[in-house]
């Protein structure tokens, strides 16, 4: 369990570092579309999905924080464009990628207790001793 646990910290940490390379190396390129900023959401995936809501929360803000020198300089530059706009909805979009997708990580580990426990009393019911009442 603990070696699924530090490969996955490991995947997280490993993809978020390579998001950060690609999309500093593609502005140093001179790029202004900055396609790579989307592999930010892989990390933020596996960090929701793998570990919950907290990681998933956390490593989103920290995919915006390491994003948001872009679009601080985009508004220096150009003002508030649609370009900017569309920065800062990607920022919103890291946010509300790590919560849901933590989210759902945590009710489904939840959902998978609950069953789990109801198969636990079907099976006290069911064996040769039942349930004394």
């Amino acid at each position: 369990m603990k070696k699924i646990l530090s490969l996955k910290i490991l995947l997280i940490v490993l993809t978020f570092f390579i998001s950060t390379l690609l999309l500093y190396l593609e502005k140093r390129n001179g790029s202004s579309f900055f396609f790579f900023r989307h592999t930010f959401y892989l990390p933020i995936l596996v960090a929701g999905l793998g570990l919950g809501f907290l990681p998933g929360i956390f490593l989103g803000i920290l995919s915006a924080f390491s994003f948001s020198p872009i679009l601080m300089l985009e508004i220096e530059k150009n003002g508030v464009s649609f370009l900017a706009i569309e920065y800062l909805v990607t920022l919103i979009m890291f946010f509300l990628l790590g919560g849901i997708a933590g989210a759902l990580s945590q009710r489904g580990k939840d959902t998978k207790r609950f069953y789990k426990s109801l198969y636990d009393i079907e099976k006290t019911i069911n064996s040769d001793n039942g349930i004394d009442m």
